[in-house]
């Protein structure tokens, strides 16, 4: 099928881009680059419904329901909809490799790539502390604990800590991640009620080292003397990822890599 349009990443942006052109009889496919659920935090929190005692059953609930509902809304706005990396995009022919291991071809008369931020665990955090937990799974678990430790306050790490203020967790966040310049207004106002909820910003100065205990638990060791326990350890850092075939992404390092590296031991890139 030869499409009018096809959309590369699901930002906002490209999504509205989408419904314009489905909406003007042009036919559009969109080739969502990342699983939804790896999105969901893409969302302003003021998207998601907050019962007057929101649980974190509650929202885990919302995150599969928005997953069918922006479904349905593709389908019926007839636009199709792919799952998959592009791989190369030659004449016109934008290939794509399925998450079935599927090779698709799909023509169009117009392309448009749309950067997406991803959160990509690095190997050597992972195999090091392999209890840390990529913010991109934390919708999987079943359930949270008392207290939750964030690496990356970017925007989407700052809006799950917000999230688990509001669920009546303690949350410390702490290094640093990828923000556009759109989102400062939205990142000034979650600086602000992560302040009053209590959220805990630790500064990379602050931090000596982190410790794996056996149960699963992190010890994180500041400066002044203070141990700060937590019952999950959250990587929130995220890299600017393009959509567009054969360009390499931007990588935006977490602030705690030299701290990691001297309590593991063990070389970062």
């Amino acid at each position: 099928m030869r499409y009018d349009l096809i959309i590369t990443g699901e930002t906002h942006q490209a999504q509205h881009a989408a419904f314009r052109a489905a909406k003007s009889n042009r036919l559009v496919a969109v080739v969502r680059t990342k699983p939804f659920l790896e999105s969901t935090y893409d969302y302003p929190i003021e998207e998601w419904n907050w019962e007057p005692r929101p649980t974190w059953k509650s929202l885990r609930r919302q995150f599969r329901m928005r997953e069918h509902l922006l479904a349905d809304q593709y389908a019926s706005a007839g636009i199709d909809l792919f799952e998959g990396r592009p791989l190369e995009l030659n004449q016109q022919i934008l290939t794509v490799s399925s998450r079935t291991g599927r090779i698709l071809r799909l023509e169009a008369e117009e392309f448009q790539f749309s950067p997406q931020s991803e959160v990509i665990l690095p190997h050597w955090l992972q195999s090091e502390v392999p209890h840390v937990t990529p913010l991109t799974q934390v919708a999987r678990l079943e359930t949270l604990p008392e207290s939750i430790l964030i690496e990356g306050n970017s925007l989407c790490g700052l809006r799950f800590a917000v999230m688990c203020a509001r669920l009546g967790r303690r949350v410390m966040i702490a290094g640093t991640g990828w923000n556009l310049p759109e989102f400062e207004f939205e990142m000034a106002e979650l600086e602000d009620e992560a302040d009053r909820r209590g959220v805990l910003r630790l500064d990379q100065r602050e931090l000596l080292s982190i410790s794996e205990q056996p149960n699963g638990e992190f010890d994180f060791l500041l400066v002044n003397g203070e141990v700060y326990r937590t019952g999950l350890y959250v990587f929130a850092t995220e890299v600017v990822v393009s959509s567009k075939p054969e360009e390499d992404a931007v990588v935006t390092p977490s602030a705690h890599h030299r701290v990691l590296r001297e309590q593991f031991q063990t070389p970062v890139f």
